[in-house]
């Protein structure tokens, strides 16, 4: 199998309870993931999902470069948590400079509110204001890119997943992909 998946924390008390599990996407082998206890605990479960790599396992006949090995991840990932409502997922490289647990908070409580698409915790892009009157610091934007921590609604994994297929992994996942979601 190209894939593998290790459990590495699972908690009861989360830092955002409405999110139920956290894929770290990761290299077989790589060292570039630094653990932290608190990207750890960001959900009730974190699983790393290690990848071979597209020159390592043969995938599909469609996967022949890093960007679409790293659409298949997303995809492999997208499929692994499909029984899951709200979905961390991280680069290998993601890291968490605010550990405010009242910015998370505003966090939990607007993706248990709102319908989304995606949640991201640091994106580059045009940002506009969302709801600026119940949640400070939360923006909506467009012209996305910078794909290395989200939070995605089950709707947003399952229209993903389609589309990824569709194209055969072909092209960036931010800016091909996420950018496109509504």
């Amino acid at each position: 199998d190209c894939y593998n998946y290790i459990t590495v924390n699972e908690t009861d008390n989360p830092v955002i309870p409405s999110s139920d599990v956290t894929i770290i996407l990761m290299m077989e082998g790589s060292t570039r993931f630094k653990s932290d206890p608190f990207i750890l605990s960001l959900s009730k479960k974190t699983i790393i999902q290690y990848n071979k790599g597209y020159k390592n396992c043969i995938k599909d006949k469609d996967v022949t470069a890093s960007t679409s090995d790293i659409t298949h991840a997303y995809y492999t990932a997208f499929y692994y948590a499909r029984d899951y409502q709200n979905v961390i997922i991280l680069e290998e490289d993601a890291e968490v400079y605010n550990k405010n647990l009242d910015d998370y908070a505003l966090v939990n409580k607007f993706i248990e509110k709102e319908e989304f698409n995606l949640f991201s915790f640091g994106s580059i892009g045009k940002y506009i204001a969302y709801k600026s009157n119940v949640y400070s610091n939360i923006y909506s934007v467009t012209n996305y890119s910078a794909s290395q921590s989200n939070i995605f609604s089950k709707k947003a994994r399952q229209e993903l997943y389609k589309i990824i297929a569709e194209n055969k992994f072909q092209g960036d996942i931010d800016t091909d992909y996420i950018a496109k979601l509504d």
